[in-house]
């Protein structure tokens, strides 16, 4: 069967390398998507996209691909042996294609959106075993930018942090997007949540206390009172994390946001007990499991800016000046 048959053009952002340089660009381009679909393929189309700061990496590091991680849509037309979905359907995706349980992580997850072609473009074909319903109570913008967040925060608390009620929990960097979502995940099992932020006057829902990230904790939060710590500046503030914790307390690091490297003294650790956690995103299981937690508990991501699709540089200026809260989202 001839494949121009089965195509149509659809609208797409991409990522172009610019001829005779290493400077890359931003264009919304035309480009031909096969409608014909392999057994196991959905088409969706999509209505929402959320951004990550995922996105300027890959921007950075790669070319000739369309960007985005996270996505809501409908489904518009299923494989033949597609069986858990049906036309008209509203779905999210999960970007991470290569991680099935939590204690199998692969050397590197594969997230889709760089180098692979992601999801910033008005139709999408992908595999069932990616796809999932989107939870009801949640708008398509909402839904968009649940994927990576919800995941990251699952893993984070449940996984990795073993989280239990009624914990006092440390989260940096308090008005970011996975950070407001675990924020809000850590209120469902009544734990006291502290929040860090250059910006201490805000007022956020879900964070019973905000501290300065400049300030000297254990005045601010007293010595040895944290249950767990979750971390997405890097080693800069780890020195004051150790004067913070309770004896064997968890520090989870998800990110590196000020600084890359760790300067600790060997006795701080072993004389507390201290357990230093590395994570990053998670696992279908995981997915799977942060999706009934939300759908339970009526989590919501909060979202914001809301951009429409020609707009789409705004947005991802916006996304690089870090002045936001929560979550940036495009709609198509």
């Amino acid at each position: 069967m001839d494949n121009k048959q089965n195509s149509k053009i659809i609208k797409a952002i991409k990522v172009i390398k610019e001829e005779n340089s290493n400077n890359r660009s931003l264009k919304i381009i035309d480009t031909p998507i096969d409608e014909s679909l392999s057994p196991w393929e959905i088409l969706i189309k999509i209505k929402a996209v959320g951004l990550n700061h995922r996105d300027l990496h890959a921007i950075q590091n790669f070319s000739d691909f369309i960007i985005g991680s996270d996505a809501s849509g409908i489904v518009k037309k299923v494989g033949k042996c597609v069986s858990n979905f049906k036309v008209n359907d509203k779905v999210i995706i999960n970007p991470v294609t290569n991680w099935n349980y939590p204690a199998s992580p692969p050397k590197e997850p594969n997230i889709i959106g760089g180098p692979s072609n992601g999801v910033f473009s008005e139709y999408v074909k992908i595999n069932q075993k990616h796809v999932f319903l989107k939870p009801c109570h949640l708008s398509w913008e909402e839904a968009a930018t649940l994927p990576l967040a919800g995941l990251t925060s699952y893993r984070n608390l449940f996984t990795k942090g073993r989280i239990e009620k009624n914990q006092m929990i440390l989260i940096t960097g308090i008005s970011g997007g996975v950070s407001l979502l675990m924020a809000q995940m850590a209120k469902q099992l009544n734990c006291k949540v502290i929040g860090t932020s250059r910006n201490d006057s805000q007022d956020l829902e879900y964070v019973d206390k905000i501290v300065n990230t400049n300030s000297n904790f254990k005045k601010t939060i007293g010595d040895s009172n944290i249950d767990l710590i979750l971390d997405n500046l890097g080693g800069a503030l780890f020195s004051d994390y150790i004067e913070v914790i309770k004896p064997n307390g968890k520090i989870i690091s998800f990110g590196n946001s000020m600084e890359e490297k760790i300067n600790l003294s060997t006795r701080d650790l072993f004389y507390k007990q201290v357990n230093i956690l590395g994570s990053s995103v998670g696992s279908k299981k995981e997915f799977i499991d942060m999706l009934s937690f939300v759908k339970n508990n009526n989590i919501t991501p909060f979202v914001e800016y809301i951009f429409e699709f020609d707009k789409f540089l705004d947005a991802i200026n916006l996304l690089k000046s870090k002045n936001y809260k929560g979550n940036i989202a495009i709609v198509l």
